[in-house]
């Protein structure tokens, strides 16, 4: 075989080879679509049927652990749950186990643990509960745990 030959049959299986490689035809590019909200119906999506939707501004938690709350402060209160208004919810990471709400002699766990600081508003006044994530909470006041009367 001549020296020619042998370039060109290289060269032609390359090419047939780097052409197996490449996609076939054009490539199915997918980019987002606006999508009109006021079409769509409350508490559906896609294919998935009826979802309970969270509170605006909350993670898909924080409603449970929000009624919880307001069950805490209507008991020690003795008014409605629903008397009870959440003001507002800043994520916090607290320095241990006390949640920044440490009680007089009591030792904690160190380590950070992300949680939540509430403002409630009941019967004209404010309430500051304080959360290790959406499970356990504390009434705090004054930099410590209320207990029950």
């Amino acid at each position: 075989m001549s020296l020619m030959f042998r370039s060109t049959l290289l060269g032609l299986v390359a090419l047939l080879f780097l052409a197996g490689c490449s996609a076939a035809g054009d490539p199915q590019v997918s980019y987002p679509q606006a999508v009109d909200l006021e079409n769509v119906p409350a508490g559906q999506t896609g294919n998935s049927g009826n979802v309970e939707q969270p509170a605006p501004g909350t993670r898909g938690s924080e409603p449970a652990l929000l009624q919880r709350i307001a069950q805490d402060l209507a008991k020690r209160l003795g008014i409605p749950a629903a008397d009870v208004a959440v003001m507002e919810i800043v994520f916090v990471t607290w320095d241990d186990a006390s949640l920044g709400c440490p009680a007089e002699g009591q030792s904690y766990a160190a380590g950070q643990v992300e949680g939540y600081r509430v403002r409630v508003q009941a019967a004209g006044n404010e309430y500051i509960y304080h959360t290790r994530g959406y499970n356990e909470f504390v009434l705090c006041e004054n930099g410590h745990p209320v207990s029950y009367p």
